[in-house]
This record gives C-alpha cells, sequence and structure tokens, in this order.
C-alpha cells in the first residue's frame, strides 16, 4: 500500500451513540477476542476505504511507554505509530479515545486490520476489525433507506474485486485501452515530437489510480518533456501539479514510461482529468481529458473478460451510490 499515515490520528472526544466516521460509529467491542479497551470503529465510504479504529485514552494511558504495531489486511506490518496527545473535555456521556486509521484495499474488505498496543512492561491492548464487520452490523441494523443501498454496493464490489484479482489478473497494467479507440476521451491536435501518448489503464487494486503510457521516438529522453495534470480545487479554481513520469519494459521489451493521478475515490469517478505533455525543445503543448468513468465506457464496450466487466460493474454501482450518499462528513485525522 502506498501513502500511509504515520502518525497516531489526535485523541477524540466521541459519543457512543454519535455519527462519526464516514458514517455510523459500530460497538465493536463485543467481539470476543478483542480488548475492552477497542470501543468500536468505522469506515469512510465515499473516500477511499479506511478503518477507524477507536481505543480508551484511559486504558492506553495506563500503560507505561507503549508502543504500537498495525496489521493491515493485506498482511503488511507498520511499526510507525507512536501514541501521542491530549483529549479535551470530557463528561458522563463521551468516550475519551485514541484513533487509529487503517487503509485497506477493497479487496481485502472481509479481512481485519488489528492494532497491539503493548506497554513496557508486556500488558497488551489486541483488538481486530474489518470493513465487513462494519458492514454486517449495520446490514442488520438498517434494512433500507440509502445507508442499506451503499453498503449493498460497497459489500458487492468488494466481492467482485476479490474474484478479479485471486485470479491473478495484471494488476500493473489492468486492460489498456488504446485511446485511438476512446471516443469518449478528449484530445488536442498539437503533440510535441518526438513522444507518442500510446495508451491508459484504471488501476484498482489499492487506491483508484488512473495510468497514462508514453512512447519516445529513438534518441529522444524523457527529460526533455513536462508532465502535469489539472487539477480543480473543488470547482473554485484550478491548479497546475507536476507529474513524475516512470519507465518499466512492455510485453514486446521496449521502454514506456507513464505517469499517475492517485487518490482517485468512488465518489468523484464522474471527474475527468486533463493530462498535459509540454515539448522543451519545441514549447510544443499536448492535452488529453481522461477520467475513470472514460475507461468504465470503454471497457464495457468491448469484449472484456466477465470477471473484468463484473467488477467495473460493480463500481459503477457503488460509486453511484457514494455520489447520492448524503450521510455525515467522514472523520480523516491529520
Amino acid at each position: 500500500m502506498t501513502n500511509r499515515k504515520q502518525s497516531i490520528f489526535i485523541a477524540l472526544i466521541l459519543s457512543i451513540s454519535m455519527l462519526i466516521g464516514a458514517t455510523f460509529f459500530s460497538n465493536a467491542n463485543e467481539v470476543p477476542q478483542n480488548s475492552e479497551a477497542f470501543k468500536g470503529g468505522s469506515i469512510d465510504l465515499v473516500q477511499n476505504l479506511n478503518i477507524h479504529m477507536y481505543f480508551s485514552k484511559s486504558e492506553v494511558d495506563a500503560l507505561v511507554n507503549p508502543t504500537v504495531a498495525i496489521t493491515y489486511p493485506d498482511g503488511s506490518v507498520d511499526l510507525s505509530r507512536t501514541v501521542a496527545s491530549t483529549p479535551v473535555g470530557v463528561d458522563d456521556e463521551v468516550v475519551s479515545c485514541y484513533i487509529f486509521t487503517v487503509e485497506c484495499a477493497v479487496k481485502d474488505y472481509d479481512k481485519p486490520a488489528t492494532v497491539c498496543i503493548v506497554g513496557n512492561g508486556g500488558e497488551t491492548i489486541t483488538a481486530s476489525y474489518s470493513v465487513k464487520d462494519y458492514c454486517d452490523e449495520y446490514t442488520d441494523r438498517f434494512s433500507d433507506g440509502e445507508f442499506s443501498v451503499i453498503i449493498e454496493a460497497l459489500i458487492a464490489y468488494g466481492d467482485a474485486a476479490k474474484v478479479y484479482f485471486a485470479r491473478g489478473e495484471d494488476t500493473e497494467n489492468g486492460i489498456l485501452t488504446n485511446l485511438e479507440w476512446v471516443p469518449e476521451a478528449i484530445f488536442s491536435e498539437t503533440v510535441p515530437e518526438g513522444i507518442t501518448h500510446r495508451s491508459a489503464t484504471l488501476l484498482l487494486e489499492s487506491e483508484m489510480t488512473i495510468r497514462h503510457y508514453f512512447e519516445l521516438d529513438e534518441e529522444r529522453s524523457i527529460e526533455n518533456y513536462i508532465f502535469y495534470v489539472d487539477i480543480d480545487n473543488d470547482g473554485c479554481c484550478s491548479a497546475s501539479e507536476i507529474l513524475s513520469p516512470k519507465s518499466k519494459t512492455n510485453a514486446k521489451g521496449a521502454t514506456v514510461y507513464y505517469v499517475d493521478i492517485e487518490g482517485i475515490t468512488p465518489k468523484d469517478i464522474a471527474t475527468a482529468f486533463t493530462i498535459g505533455v509540454i515539448g522543451k525543445a519545441d514549447g510544443v503543448e499536448y492535452k488529453c481529458t481522461y477520467g475513470a468513468l472514460t475507461y468504465l465506457k470503454r471497457i464495457n464496450k468491448i469484449d472484456a473478460p466477465n470477471n473484468t466487466k463484473n467488477l467495473i460493474s460493480a463500481l459503477y454501482s457503488y460509486s453511484v451510490a457514494a455520489s447520492e450518499f448524503e450521510g455525515p462528513d467522514f472523520y480523516e485525522g491529520d
């Protein structure tokens, strides 16, 4: 996984009955193997999939010089987290908690994240929690309404992702879409000399990423080109972000270059991103507007494998549910 947050989130004053995280707080400390210090969890439903786990501050603070180990749903381990900060204001109806946030790939939605807090005397607070734990609780609690719709769509997307990636699909490339065959993409007519925008794909194994591939003519250097993406800041203004191209060897043994647009969320799947390439030598600029939905539409029209079409169909249904969901604001932490 990439871009994992490296610090413990600040202690939060938390009412067990309040709405929290992306949606409702789950009082999940009834799971037998979990410590009583674990007060529950929540998940982000409309952003990238994150699990938030809440631990009683008073019980964590009782440990001397505690250290933290987090096991992610994919099995990787993070030992960099620390316990820090002080909560503000406590009364009879709230519990002061430390919050740990753990990223989760959709294909791992049924696998737990585990937080283990150990004092230097050997005392241990341990809890495990998954996206599926959350979904199961609220599937039982709600049978209709927009909340049940997004939960059901998330489960369907997770199940489709498990099938797709379990079969050893090309998780690095996905299915490349030759840009000459994608009428939904918008291109400029000018192109700097020596470079060709060859294809694009959508990566889904962890966070959603659009990847654009380029090829260079012989004796050309990637250093002679500037790559960027236009970022729309909530519709109020736009800015350009420079992209750093990377290289790889394709199936034919040739070197290709690619740039990634990362962190695309399900609720923003219809957003189209404009990437640009500027030739340093001739000053010519090329632009292409392409989004996740562009990719989904194209894959839906071609003869793609059933597990691929099932995956993109489930993703689209989940994105529609996420865009229509009007639950409380999600908690992002620091």
